[in-house]
């Protein structure tokens, strides 16, 4: 005997609605620090070096999420969602994130960076583009001067690890 479906005929066309479909045309969906890169505000590296400090923060707080990315990102072969990191891997990742958060503490830019970065919040300068005020031109160089920072330090512990 043959299963029949509950329903008759599939959906052939796609669940997106024409709306959501504009969105993306738009760029609505996308996270901040994603449109920050594709209006020219951050360039390849800071929005390697925000990328990082999600996979930081995910490691220090989110452990399940780690493991998810470190398999995905590595594509190690024959390794799924049992492949759990070793207590080295995560010490190190807790001691960059540990350094990468006293760096922008100390330039009073962490509740801007982690905010954009990791909560997709968007800061003042993306949600106003007419009115370029003082403050909002202010937090525009804050974030970018941080990441900048943040990027270099990054590059450093990575040549570290490798020499």
């Amino acid at each position: 005997m043959q299963y029949k479906y509950p329903y008759k005929k599939r959906l052939r066309t796609s669940p997106i609605t024409k709306e959501l479909k504009i969105k993306h045309k738009l760029g609505l969906t996308l996270s901040p620090i994603d449109l920050c890169l594709r209006k020219g505000i951050i360039n390849q590296e800071m929005h390697r070096a925000a990328n990082h400090l999600i996979f930081l923060h995910n490691g220090r707080f989110n452990l399940s999420s780690l493991r998810h990315q470190i398999s995905k990102c590595y594509k190690i072969p024959g390794i799924g969602t049992s492949y759990f990191p070793s207590q080295q891997q995560l010490e190190k990742t807790r001691k960059e994130y540990i350094e990468v958060s006293t760096l922008l503490k100390k330039l009073h830019a962490y509740d801007l960076i982690v905010d954009t970065c990791i909560h997709n919040i968007y800061p003042f300068f993306l949600r106003y583009v007419d009115s370029f005020k003082d403050d909002s031109y202010l937090e525009l160089e804050k974030f970018k001067y941080a990441l900048n920072d943040m990027n270099h330090l990054m590059m450093n512990m990575f040549r570290k690890n490798i020499l």
